[in-house]
């Protein structure tokens, strides 16, 4: 798995390299936030002060897509390098396994001389594994980047295919935030918030289309 998001995040750096090479000016670029939120604190300021304003929608699904794809991979890979000491502490369970106490050590069974197989847990090396650096701190990064481009897909303009647009990513990403470790309290309140007004928004202007 984690050999697998590996490939997925080069591909995704391809793909973005390529997508700003062949856009002539900037994919997105900041301004003020002007959206109010409870999140909004008189000590603290704006939650997100900045929001990413896009040539068009088009261009804002594309980025935003991409952006929930890295919450995606990079949660998974931060999650996967955390558990990867504890099931080499353990070792490995057969294909049927049994109930066993947490003391249990499992048998590690070779498999690396298989051409289909990848190195097993026996002779993995953590050492050996790719760093996450930036990749590790996805909630400051990726999800906030996603965030950070709802006010624009929210504009009156947009009608309801800017809610439409934002209502399922940032409910992927809240999902990976809330299995996040530390306090990102504020950050779920405010995406829980935005889905609430994806849903009277996309209400109100029913009324208007039925």
């Amino acid at each position: 798995m984690i050999d697998q998001c590996w490939k997925l995040d080069a591909k995704m750096q391809r793909w973005y390299k390529d997508l700003e090479s062949s856009t002539p000016g900037p994919l997105y670029w900041p301004q003020f936030s002007k959206q109010e939120s409870p999140t909004d604190d008189p000590e603290l300021g704006k939650l997100f002060p900045v929001a990413f304003h896009f040539p068009s929608l088009f261009t804002a699904s594309t980025i935003m897509m991409y952006w929930t794809a890295q919450v995606m991979v990079w949660s998974m890979l931060a999650r996967a390098y955390g558990k990867v000491p504890t099931v080499l502490d353990y070792g490995t369970i057969s294909s049927q396994p049994q109930k066993r106490s947490l003391n249990w050590r499992a048998e590690v069974i070779c498999s690396c001389e298989e051409p289909t197989r990848s190195v097993c847990f026996k002779h993995v090396d953590i050492s050996q594994l790719p760093p996450l650096e930036h990749r590790v701190d996805w909630a400051r990064s990726a999800a906030r980047n996603l965030f950070q481009s709802v006010e624009y897909c929210m504009q009156d303009e947009m009608l309801v295919v800017g809610p439409q647009l934002v209502a399922p990513l940032v409910a992927i990403v809240l999902d990976c935030l809330v299995k996040e470790p530390g306090d990102w309290s504020r950050e779920i309140l405010w995406a829980k918030e935005i889905g609430e007004r994806v849903d009277v928004r996309g209400q109100r202007l029913i009324k208007y289309m039925v």
